[in-house]
């Protein structure tokens, strides 16, 4: 198009074809040469993405717009040379347009007029289209650029609608009724632990329960009490450091002068090690007044050689804790190396 009216304007001027011709590839064209130089690098860009059809698109594109530069300087006109030098005689006058010449010659008087306001205007919408530009979404991803007929397209929606493999949901359970009981509590273990001595694991054990290590990942009100229950100081629970190399109890009442009777299981790496025992004895007020360390014979302090003793509680103590120490030893197993530790007064024996 460029090429062609600055030929018809050489015509115009009353210069031969060959003339208007040169003038038209020496002004026009380079110009125009500059023009597809830059449109093919910033095309040629593109094959840098990571998308396959945005890189196709890009070379593309490069190549079409420069295949069309080398039609445009050299087939055009030399088609151009050939059919107007056939009709030299009966080249058709090339008429102005009034219109045309009317709204650029107003257009031209505006901007002599008025240079700083159209500047001023200019920048003001650069700036409102900044400001919006920048909370437009750019973000695309492949499916973008795929035909939703494809029939990969196809599968993989029947995929993601019909199988949730990469998914996971939350349910919530409700349970109504007698809730604050000790039986339904210790339901709620069972059904999220399993029950000791069977096969039944619980929800630990639930192939479509995701888990955390070997635990579900389960929130209960059973867990709530227990975290409740832990955090007070009177309870007989197990508490155990991550070197496992002693555990100890919570604080459990006690009644003055009366005999208990502890007991305990060892894991079977500690068989060959020697465990030490000891009690402490605390006051109402939860102050210790004393200790004393646990033996199986009365002479041997080594409880490795046992599971259980009995103990006299000190005529002042209403509390007590007890805290195993054992070596470190290689285990492989994640739980506390003494368990089962449990405290019986003389009425259940």
């Amino acid at each position: 198009v460029h090429l062609s009216r600055r030929y018809q304007e050489g015509l115009k001027a009353g210069n031969s074809i060959e003339e208007s011709l040169l003038d038209a590839q020496l002004h026009t064209g380079q110009a125009l040469t500059l023009a597809m130089v830059t449109t093919v690098i910033a095309f040629l860009s593109g094959i840098s993405a990571g998308v396959g059809p945005v890189r196709d698109f890009s070379l593309l594109c490069a190549i079409g717009i420069f295949t069309s530069f080398i039609l445009s300087i050299l087939f055009y006109t030399s088609l151009r040379y050939v059919l107007d030098s056939n009709s030299e005689g009966n080249l058709t006058e090339v008429k102005g347009s009034a219109l045309v010449d009317k709204i650029i010659s107003n257009a031209s008087e505006i901007v002599d007029k008025y240079p700083s306001a159209i500047i001023s205007t200019v920048i003001i919408l650069t700036l409102i289209a900044a400001f919006a530009g920048a909370k437009v979404d750019t973000s695309f991803s492949l499916d973008d650029f795929l035909s939703d007929d494809l029939e990969v397209m196809v599968t993989a929606d029947n995929i993601q609608t019909d199988f949730r493999g990469a998914s996971y949901s939350q349910s919530q359970i409700l349970i109504e009724g007698h809730v604050a009981t000790t039986d339904f509590l210790n339901s709620s273990y069972d059904f999220q632990y399993g029950e000791q001595g069977t096969d039944n694991d619980g929800l630990n054990g639930d192939r479509y329960v995701i888990k955390v290590g070997s635990t579900g990942r389960v929130e209960s009100v059973h867990e709530v009490v227990q975290e409740a229950i832990d955090s007070e100081s009177y309870n007989v629970g197990y508490g155990n450091d991550t070197t496992h190399e002693w555990v100890r109890t919570n604080i459990f009442k006690t009644n003055p002068s009366d005999t208990i009777e502890i007991s305990w299981s060892v894991h079977v790496s500690l068989i060959s090690s020697t465990i030490d025992g000891k009690i402490f004895w605390y006051d109402k007020n939860n102050d210790v007044i004393s200790s004393q360390n646990l033996d199986c014979t009365g002479m041997n302090p080594n409880l490795s050689l046992c599971s259980k003793t009995s103990i006299v509680v000190p005529p002042d103590s209403y509390r007590a804790r007890i805290k195993f120490t054992h070596p470190k030893v290689q285990s492989g197993s994640p739980d506390s190396l003494i368990s089962g530790i449990s405290v019986k007064t003389s009425n259940e024996y």
